[in-house]
């Protein structure tokens, strides 16, 4: 309690356009954390695991990749377009929050809350290695978001920043 204290009155201080939160569900990040997260008035960009989508509803934008957007909303995995489009659709309906799905080499979707769903294609590239794609991909797009593009312009950028990080 005492450390979650001291960060939120950390996070409160600071004057900011954008947040990253990545929460791979290691006990840091506690429903009070979140909720300050939350309250801060910025754009909140986070990467979850799927048993805790429901305490960021109402961030700007969360981005599982494709078995965890699946698995969250109880349908089988595919990484097509139709499944992608779907399962964006109800999970934005659900979370109040732009929903982007990444799909490794078949790009990304993008659920907006207004409800516009465009998929981005990837490039065809030669993969080394695809560890830190997703990180690379968030803070591609926060990268983006803060210089002024908007979020489909951002995903754009965030997918081939993440596709060049594979090879």
């Amino acid at each position: 309690k005492e450390t979650e204290m001291e960060i939120m009155n950390v996070l409160a201080k600071i004057n900011m356009d954008l947040l990253i939160v990545s929460d791979y569900d290691k006990g840091m990040l506690t429903g009070g954390l979140i909720k300050c997260i939350k309250s801060l008035g910025c754009k909140v960009l986070v990467d979850s695991k799927p048993k805790k989508f429901d305490m960021y509803n109402g961030v700007f934008v969360l981005k599982p990749n494709i078995k965890e957007a699946c698995s969250y909303v109880g349908m089988e995995e595919k990484n097509d377009d139709a499944t992608a489009e779907k399962v964006g659709v109800k999970m934005m309906e659900k979370l109040d929050s732009n929903i982007i799905i990444t799909r490794g080499e078949k790009g990304a979707t993008l659920v907006k809350m207004d409800g516009d769903v465009k998929h981005i294609k990837a490039r065809e590239r030669k993969i080394y290695d695809v560890a830190g794609a997703g990180d690379t991909f968030l803070a591609a797009l926060a990268v983006a978001l803060v210089e002024g593009s908007d979020l489909e312009e951002a995903v754009h950028f965030a997918n081939y920043a993440a596709g060049r990080v594979v090879e």
